[in-house]
């Protein structure tokens, strides 16, 4: 069923072609960013010999697990099915075979997402929903490939279902959510949870070690992220001045995690945060800049009836998920309902940097004894062995994959994968170490920083994750 009735349903739920568009270029792009910056860990974090084998997954999960990647844990098979979600990724950019490339995309993400579930982070929920929404969308309909070469005359505008109202709401429970679970902890109240993400060691940049060592500036910008965060969702179904108060949440959007990207490097989180308030974006502001939908006959566009009452379903259940975050109704999802939110990880929990006086704080070192008896920084090939915290440690992290690794495995949720970190260090260090230089032990130290209010002054508490012999890991392969 498609909602074809002008009046107040168009204007909260329609989007505009253009804005759809634009969506779907960016959409695109971060897609491609995430795919090409996850390639780079391959072998680390998708094969056999990596951190997370795929049979080690399969054992010690609480439910089976589905994923095309787990096929096959080879190098070449992962590097196959990472060509094939980047040529989907580059055809929805331009917009050549949308729809398919849209579903392509999704699958191959979700199954990516599944099969390493200690790599992901909000960022990585957030744009799979959106590829979710998408498929149900006609992305495809202004400035692609597919729109150059169709010889039918232009979609009507704006485009309303069940998708386009599904696209609309998921920006629409990310801040909300993000809201209303900060407002349960003191540290926003007070003015410090700031304080607290920027003081993250693996995530901080310059200028955030900067403002870091101004408390009062810090207690500022808590409360007035507080403020922008819960103004967007009540700017997006404003009844008043619609068109305005849904420009003025994009742009508070923009700014805010632009405001975060100047200060912490939380990879494709601030991207695809704000491109999830695009569809918002009404006529009228692509009419005030001059950009102009075609002339011509225009023709309606009709869902099909079997894919509103998917996307319906699906829609039902992210309201339901957001729900339970909110702590409305009951506490868990009903049977089979849980087996499909598992399956498609349908499952939305929009509690960013909520309770700061609990997020990972810390660095990692990684100790080898080599055959001479000498101990060594491994990741830094260095003799000193230092626990003191590293300058600008941010840089040493390769990407948000690896940072979102670290602070995974340091919980006691994810502990059982700990020996393969170890054994995956040995073989990582030994494999182009020199004759009498290679690692019989492994030690991976986690240094543990209770720094989230001023006061505590940065108190250390190393803790030992792992110990491994290198010899006995090797003999086990």
């Amino acid at each position: 069923m498609a909602w074809g009735r002008p009046g107040l349903t168009r204007d909260l739920f329609g989007i505009d072609l253009r804005s759809l568009a634009v969506f779907r270029l960016c959409l695109g792009a971060v897609l491609l960013w995430e795919l090409l910056d996850r390639m780079t860990g391959i072998e680390e974090h998708y094969t056999r010999d990596g951190l997370v084998p795929g049979p080690v997954l399969e054992s010690l999960a609480a439910h089976p697990v589905y994923s095309a990647h787990l096929l096959s844990d080879t190098v070449a098979f992962q590097v196959f099915l990472f060509a094939i979600a980047l040529v989907a990724a580059f055809m929805l950019l331009i917009g050549w075979g949308t729809r398919m490339a849209t579903i392509v995309s999704f699958v191959l993400l979700l199954s990516l997402h599944s099969r390493n579930p200690l790599l992901l982070h909000h960022g990585d929920s957030l744009i799979r929903f959106l590829l979710m929404w998408g498929m149900f969308l006609p992305l495809g309909a202004a400035v692609s490939v597919d729109a150059k070469r169709r010889s039918a005359a232009l979609l009507t505008s704006p485009v309303l279902s069940i998708g386009s109202a599904a696209l609309l709401l998921q920006g629409f429970f990310v801040y909300l959510i993000a809201t209303v679970s900060k407002l349960q902890y003191e540290a926003w109240w007070e003015g410090r949870a700031l304080y607290a993400v920027v003081n993250k060691a693996s995530y901080a940049r310059p200028l955030g070690e900067y403002v870091a060592q101004v408390p009062e500036l810090l207690e500022f910008f808590t409360h007035a992220t507080l403020l922008v965060e819960g103004a967007i969702p009540l700017l997006l179904f404003s009844p008043w001045r619609r068109d305005l108060c849904r420009v003025l949440a994009v742009l508070l959007g923009i700014g805010l995690h632009t405001g975060i990207f100047l200060v912490v490097d939380v990879g494709t989180f601030q991207p695809v945060t704000s491109l999830a308030l695009f569809p918002a974006l009404p006529a009228s502001f692509w009419n005030r800049l001059g950009w102009r939908l075609g002339e011509g006959r225009t023709v309606g566009w009709r869902p099909p009836r079997w894919s509103e009452v998917l996307v319906g379903f699906l829609l039902a259940y992210a309201i339901a998920s957001n729900a339970l975050a909110l702590g409305a109704g009951m506490n868990t999802m009903p049977e089979p309902l849980q087996t499909v939110g598992r399956v498609l990880r349908l499952d939305q929990r929009w509690r960013m940097f909520a309770n700061t006086d609990v997020t990972i704080q810390g660095w990692w070192v990684v100790i080898g004894k080599l055959d001479n008896g000498a101990e060594i920084d491994l990741l830094h090939g260095t003799p000193k062995v230092s626990l003191e915290r590293p300058k600008q440690y941010y840089r040493e992290m390769p990407n948000m994959a690896w940072r979102t690794y670290w602070a995974s495995i340091s919980r006691d949720h994810y502990a059982p994968f700990r020996p393969w970190m170890g054994r995956y260090f040995c073989r990582w260090w030994n494999r182009e170490a020199d004759p009498g230089l290679h690692a019989q032990a492994v030690r991976v130290i986690f240094v543990q920083e209770l720094n989230y209010k001023p006061e505590l002054g940065g108190v250390l508490r190393p803790r030992e994750l792992v110990r491994t012999d290198c010899r006995v890991a090797e003999a086990a392969r």
